[in-house]
């Protein structure tokens, strides 16, 4: 190794700066070789993936609270800012302090995430604040690695592309410790019936439907089942066509259902005696 370095002081004339910019201009020649796609990559990868778990848990309650609802969101998914805030707000991650809204202290949080590159910025307004984010592959990955050993999230994939993995209700074993609930539907709304159907999720809190291209209109066709009655979430954001039951009155807990760019073809008079939902 010493041979190894005085060749290449004697190659960049003894400056250690010549050094780095003579391997920048060749990293992507080095990236592409054999032995860094074989060797180092998979090392870089891993140690990626201590220093994150490693920094996760050096966060505030807030901020490990704040990370892990960013898991609901499908991968590569561009996350509107007020979506993100109204989950946090209902599920009573954000406190408010001093003369600060509940959405000022959203808005800290998520610089927190930001500042620790946890999060990625998409887009901002006119006026340099953030509108959109997502999640790298990797954080992503570790969100539903914390969700899962806690029991804390079931997500449910529905496709017809093979390279997704398919989850059915007949064959999907629903835990009924699960307390958020994302699907990601295909192209059949019966699948949407037979998650709301469900009898075993009698601690389910949220429930959001993420609408693939094909499907885009939700008609609740039955009853909710009383197993739901704990559900504080609801979020159709996405579905051009919204139509729901008189049985959503049943939701007495309900604080928050997003109906962000629908039509609403049927919703009960009644949705306003919901003591506890967010207006």
């Amino acid at each position: 190794m010493v041979e190894v370095g005085e060749k290449m002081l004697k190659h960049c004339n003894g400056h250690p700066l010549a050094i780095v910019e003579e391997f920048w201009q060749q990293r992507e020649q080095w990236r592409n070789s054999k032995m860094f796609v074989t060797i180092f990559n998979p090392i870089y990868k891993a140690m990626d993936y201590i220093v994150l778990a490693l920094s996760y848990y050096e966060f505030s309650y807030h901020l490990k609270a704040s990370f892990v609802v960013l898991g609901y969101f499908p991968e590569d998914f561009e996350i509107l800012l007020e979506r993100l805030y109204y989950l946090w707000i209902t599920k009573g991650i954000t406190e408010r302090g001093g003369k600060r809204s509940l959405e000022d202290i959203a808005k800290v949080y998520l610089n927190g995430l930001v500042h620790k590159g946890m999060v990625q910025v998409v887009s901002r307004d006119v006026m340099g604040n953030i509108k959109m984010c997502e999640l790298h592959d990797l954080m992503r990955d570790k969100c539903l690695q914390i969700t899962k050993d806690e029991n804390f999230l079931l997500t449910i994939v529905y496709a017809r592309n093979h390279e997704l993995q398919q989850q059915h209700p007949s064959s999907c074993i629903l835990d009924d410790r699960i307390r958020h609930l994302p699907v990601y539907v295909g192209d059949s709304v019966q699948e949407l019936e037979s998650i709301a159907n469900s009898t075993k999720l009698p601690h389910l809190k949220s429930l959001l439907l993420f609408p693939s291209g094909k499907v885009s209109y939700y008609h609740s066709r039955g009853d909710i089942p009383q197993s739901l009655e704990l559900l504080r979430i609801l979020d159709f954001t996405g579905f051009s066509y919204v139509r729901l039951s008189s049985s959503i009155m049943t939701l007495i807990y309900l604080r928050y259902i997003s109906l962000r760019s629908a039509r609403i073809t049927e919703l009960p008079s009644e949705i306003g005696n919901l003591r506890s939902l967010l207006i």
